[in-house]
């Protein structure tokens, strides 16, 4: 998996300023991967969320600091957290589908992906019997078999939904609390896609170089040059 350049970047960040959270996350897989966007749309969650841990250590390195308040006192924690912590490796039991024998009645599956959650979405209220309506063969089981099966899709895809134990220094409530890699990671590219224009700004109204020449450039050189204009 690649990297995502400083151009990369603002490409990502113009075409997905305006998606939702679901596209922009493939967006930036396609930028890292070369897959179609079709490809990564189909694979499981936690495999796609895999891969967007490896794209956040890849562009900016394994730390992954974030503030949680606690919602008990409103304490915020300060967590150091690591893509390498946080990546799951999921079973080794292929890519399905599957299957799970309840009451002597097995039940075919696969792992939801990206179109499925998008159709979950659609109703906040009802997302896992939207999701079991997608991914599950035949009709949506009673409610103990769909509880079995969504325990079993979270034990093979287990990153698709990782969990904070967190206990506050100030209270001592514990809670869980769970972590978005897909979120974070666009509000990284944010940030950084913001702090590349307006060095491409300076620079190229101080020094008259192109977008692309200062796009190529490593940022300890854009820190260099901007450093000398402040000092000039």
């Amino acid at each position: 998996m690649a990297r995502l350049s400083a151009t990369d970047i603002l490409d990502v960040h113009a075409r997905g300023h305006r998606a939702d959270s679901l596209d922009r996350a493939l967006l930036v897989l396609r930028a890292t991967t070369g897959s179609t966007l079709d490809t990564l749309a189909a694979l499981p969650i936690g495999r796609r969320d895999h891969a967007l841990f490896t794209a956040h250590a890849e562009t900016f390195g394994d730390a992954i600091p974030c503030v949680v308040p606690c919602p008990f006192c409103a304490t915020p924690l300060e967590l150091a957290l690591g893509a390498q912590q946080l990546r799951l490796e999921p079973p080794d039991e292929g890519p399905g589908p599957f299957a799970l024998a309840f009451n002597e009645t097995t039940f075919t599956f696969r792992l939801p992906n990206t179109h499925d959650l998008r159709f979950a979405l659609a109703e906040p209220d009802a997302v896992e019997a939207r999701l079991l309506e997608r991914c599950v063969e035949g009709p949506v089981p009673e409610e103990e078999v769909a509880n079995a099966i969504s325990a079993e899709m979270g034990r093979l895809d287990p990153q698709a939904d990782v969990q904070l134990a967190l206990t506050c220094p100030s209270c001592h409530g514990a809670w869980s609390a769970p972590f978005d890699i897909a979120g974070y990671l666009w509000r990284e590219i944010e940030t950084e896609a913001e702090r590349l224009l307006d060095v491409v700004h300076v620079l190229a109204k101080s020094y008259g170089w192109s977008e692309a020449a200062i796009l190529d450039m490593p940022a300890t050189r854009h820190r260099a040059y901007l450093e000398r204009l402040e000092a000039w």
